[in-house]
This record gives C-alpha cells, sequence and structure tokens, in this order.
C-alpha cells in the first residue's frame, strides 16, 4: 500500500490525498518509481513523498553516470590513476553473493540495492579523474564485468539504465 509520507491512511480518491499516473510521469520516470519501490519491502506500507522521489531519481542518475564514467574508462576516455583490479573483482562477487542472499531472504529488495550502491561507491572512488598520462596499466575488464552485472539486473527488475531514459527524466525534473 501507497502511504502520503507522514500519515496513517492509505493514499485514495476519497481522501484527495493521491497523485494520478498522468501527473506523476510529469515529474518522474517510471524506472525512477520502479527503483523507488525496490528501496522498499514489498511487505511493508510504502511512504510516498516527492523527497522520497526525488532521492530514488538521484541514486538512479549516480547509477547511471557511474556506468556512463566506467564505459569511458573502458574505452581509453577517462583517465584516472591506478585501479584496484582485485578489490573490484572482490567487491563485484561478494555484491553477486549479497543480492543472491537478500532475494532468497524474502525477496530483500532494499538489502539488493545497498549492495548494488555499495558497489557502486566503490567502483566510482577507482574511476576518480587525475592527471595520469595515458598509457598506464589499465584494467577494464573489471568495469565491464560491473556493467554487465548491473545491465543484467536492471533489465530483470524492469528498469533501463540506458542514457536516453535518464536524460529524460533529467529534463521532466527540470521543468
Amino acid at each position: 500500500h501507497l502511504h502520503a509520507k507522514g500519515k496513517e491512511e492509505k493514499m485514495s480518491k476519497s481522501l484527495k490525498n493521491y497523485i494520478t499516473i498522468k501527473d506523476f510521469l510529469k515529474t518522474f520516470s517510471p524506472d525512477v518509481f520502479r527503483f523507488f519501490c525496490l528501496r522498499s519491502s514489498y511487505r511493508s506500507a510504502i511512504d510516498y513523498s516527492d523527497s522520497a522521489m526525488l532521492q530514488a531519481q538521484q541514486l538512479l542518475l549516480g547509477l547511471g553516470s557511474f556506468l556512463e564514467d566506467a564505459r569511458a574508462y573502458m574505452k581509453g576516455q577517462l583517465a584516472c590513476g591506478s585501479v584496484r583490479e582485485a578489490m573490484l573483482w572482490e567487491r563485484l562477487s561478494s555484491t553477486k553473493r549479497a543480492v543472491k542472499a537478500a532475494l532468497a531472504d524474502d525477496f530483500d529488495t532494499p538489502r539488493v540495492v545497498d549492495a548494488i550502491l555499495g558497489l557502486t561507491h566503490h567502483g566510482n572512488g577507482q574511476l576518480r579523474a587525475s592527471l595520469k598520462e595515458p598509457g598506464g596499466p589499465r584494467s577494464p575488464a573489471v568495469f565491464g564485468a560491473i556493467i554487465s552485472y548491473f545491465e543484467q539486473f536492471f533489465e530483470t527488475v524492469g528498469i533501463s539504465l540506458a542514457n536516453q531514459q535518464l536524460a529524460n527524466s533529467r529534463a521532466q525534473n527540470q521543468r
């Protein structure tokens, strides 16, 4: 059930405390709503608020930004310091285990999101831009594996991380 944040009653037309899908889509994309839902347990009521939706949107945009940076790194278009490849492989492996365990534990999607955001944080930490001269050792394979895992997971749950949809969400929010 969807609740207006801070209210005990469910959203309903008779109480006039609801938002139509048409109005919602003027501000946020369907992917943002799906991500918002993933951040809550399916067994619990969800507190809806614009700030919660904005937070979901920002997290989703952050994931998209990480994927763009990782792709740029793989193409040699992003110079960064030395990448701790072994650490990222281990983080990817532990994230996969954590996601599988969370899904097996009563479909605990908030834990899944936390695990994915944790891997994103570590990946971003390795992609910090630097003034490094091009031509040093690079580790594109681990970023390719992370991208592949994220795309597969989010496709499975119906969320597109494609740049076009994220750009549309940005444009809609700026209106």
